[in-house]
């Protein structure tokens, strides 16, 4: 048994005994001779460090507000506007049927059930408030349908 962990604990110390690095950001010679680039702050000057490359995320609010909007070179400091949409029959919608009603799209649609429906639809963020033209709705009254015979 005693020849079996020999060898192991002989590896075990020789591992320990190695020192391959001193640490991040310690220059292993003198330190008058460090010639690598250091931070410092620039509070007068706005620098983008995601400018032109690649930017990745695991998910956002909508689809406006996304990681390679970082890489544009655009310098914006107010908020993007983003939809909210509420129902009388789901409330705050998800982000998958928020933008049905809007979307210009005949396949898509809100469904509302009852006598006393209603359709809530917030822009909100950006700089001043949207002027709008009017509005152009499409309401159709859906029909059960009732099988004879069964």
């Amino acid at each position: 048994m005693f020849r079996l962990c020999l060898p192991f604990l002989a590896a075990a110390l020789a591992l320990g005994a190695q020192q391959y690095t001193l640490g991040v950001g310690v220059y292993p010679g003198d330190p008058q001779q460090n010639f690598a680039p250091t931070f410092r702050v620039d509070g007068a000057t706005y620098r983008n460090l995601a400018l032109h490359r690649a930017a990745y995320q695991s998910s956002s609010y909508d689809y406006n507000l996304t990681a390679q909007l970082v890489t544009d070179g655009i310098v914006e400091t107010k908020l993007p506007r983003w939809v909210v949409v509420s129902s009388s029959e789901h409330g705050v919608l998800v982000k998958h049927e928020r933008e049905n009603v809007l979307d210009h799209n005949w396949t898509t649609s809100a469904d509302l059930r009852g006598t006393d429906v209603w359709v809530d639809i917030g822009f909100l963020g950006g700089s001043a408030a949207r002027k709008w033209t009017g509005w152009t709705w499409t309401l159709r009254r859906l029909r059960r349908t009732t099988r004879s015979g069964a």
